[in-house]
């Protein structure tokens, strides 16, 4: 009968796995800089299309409206 290796080597091959899967320091810098970009143009493209409902909300407050908006 083959013997069960014990916790402490499965927790230990465990974390080497994990350790072996992390990405690398470039990808993760890659995809930062790819998720900012992308919500810049979210931004931008949202606000140029169609910035009625933020007027419009903002209008709603009476500071604003003592402002002239």
């Amino acid at each position: 009968m083959a013997d069960k290796p014990s916790v402490k080597e499965r927790i230990w091959k465990l974390g080497v796995k994990i350790a072996h899967s992390r990405p690398h320091a470039a990808t993760v810098s890659r995809v930062r800089l790819l998720l900012l970009i992308g919500a810049l143009l979210t931004l931008y493209l949202g606000f140029k299309y169609n910035n009625d409902w933020y007027v419009e909300e903002f209008a709603n407050y009476d500071w604003a409206r003592d402002l002239g908006f």
